[in-house]
């Protein structure tokens, strides 16, 4: 689609309109990594900073500074209660989507995003919601 946007704004745009449409894009696109940083952070802030490495909500300056500790998460995985487990499961699979998928396949609820999510606090779901709205990609 993208690639298509492109070869559009190629043939029919003007240099400066063409560098105006661009710089657009990439607005939106930092907007959205900022949207997704905020609701990342909450959700990690929710859920337990010490399953994330390797800083914390109040240091961190992007995403890479909260990635999922799995090998962590997967020993404590079962201590957690099942809300807990499938809002982490959820959160992992933004971070890598095997390990999300498997975990959330021992949550115990059905493998879809209504089985994963129809537990969740009001909190959770909004963390979920504000991540999946503006996800650009880890």
């Amino acid at each position: 689609m993208f690639k298509e946007i492109v070869e559009v704004a190629d043939t029919k745009m003007n240099e400066e309109t063409k560098m105006m449409f661009f710089e657009e894009i990439r607005k939106n696109t930092m907007q959205d990594e900022n949207l997704f940083f905020d609701a990342w952070k909450r959700g990690v802030k929710l859920i337990g900073e010490e399953l994330f490495y390797p800083g914390t909500p109040e240091t961190a300056e992007s995403i890479w500074d909260l990635k999922p500790n799995c090998k962590l998460i997967e020993e404590c995985f079962d201590q957690l209660s099942r809300s807990e487990r499938a809002f982490l499961a959820n959160l992992v699979s933004f971070y890598d989507d095997e390990t999300g998928a498997m975990l959330a396949k021992k949550v115990g609820y059905p493998a879809s995003f209504n089985g994963l999510t129809m537990t969740l606090t009001y909190d959770y779901r909004q963390v979920l919601i504000d991540l999946m709205n503006n996800y650009t990609g880890w």
